[in-house]
């Protein structure tokens, strides 16, 4: 099993985005997929009752809610038979401590992030902070950053890059705004599970990091698109 955790240094990072899209993608390879929302807002709980019954099941926990008097913490978050990926949400400004039991069990961290010089500051204290708890409560799970909602043809990204890889951090995807991640996110859809010649450049961006995941190349990039997309190899 693999556990998948995203994290953001602050609200409005697409972090919901890219948990709802990973959990798209492995249920459509007909893999047991799990998303576990920790987040109080409940975006992705929200996505999963929109989804429809006649798409590939993912299974929900809202470990947001408290337990009902007639059922324990362990039974309410209890994973499905055979499960083979958890994809965990976090609350926004995330409290760490809370996460110490949780992260030993996470293989990998994404940390998605825009261009924006505030939002850029505000994860790297984040990341700061990440390797602070780290000294305390060591973590062996692998961290990404994540490019989210980019132009990668401005000057922002391009500083944003520099900035990670001088804090050895590593940007494993750049994702561009694309409006088809709304309109699939209101049928509980995931780009990756659509079938549109506008989503040829996003399938694209998403190799990088799905390969990441798999720490293997199981998805590979059209090398025809290879123009729309400039990501370090």
């Amino acid at each position: 099993m693999r556990t998948i955790m995203v994290l953001n240094a602050k609200g409005g990072s697409g972090k919901t985005t890219l948990v709802t899209n990973i959990a798209g993608y492995y249920a459509s390879q007909a893999q047991t997929t799990v998303i576990k929302d920790y987040d109080p807002q409940g975006s992705s709980t929200e996505w999963l009752e929109g989804r429809s019954h006649s798409l590939p099941v993912i299974h929900g926990l809202t470990a947001f809610k408290p337990s009902s008097q007639y059922m324990t913490r362990a039974w309410q978050m209890r994973l499905p038979k055979n499960t083979s990926q958890v994809i965990i949400d976090t609350p926004a400004v995330v409290d760490l401590k809370r996460f110490v039991t949780t992260l030993k069990s996470v293989d990998k961290i994404l940390i998605p992030v825009s261009s924006s010089f505030v939002e850029v500051r505000a994860t790297v204290k984040f990341i700061e902070a990440w390797n602070a708890f780290t000294k305390l409560y060591p973590c062996s799970a692998k961290i990404g950053i994540v490019a989210n909602r980019v132009n990668i043809e401005s000057c922002a990204y391009h500083a944003m890059r520099s900035t990670f890889k001088n804090l050895g951090m590593n940007v494993v995807a750049s994702l561009s705004y694309n409006e088809k991640y709304l309109e699939a996110a209101e049928r509980g859809l995931g780009v990756l599970e659509l079938n549109h010649p506008q989503l040829a450049q996003d399938k694209f961006e998403w190799a990088p990091l799905i390969n990441w995941l798999e720490d293997d190349n199981v998805m590979q990039k059209n090398m025809d698109e290879r123009k729309l997309y400039a990501i370090a190899d």
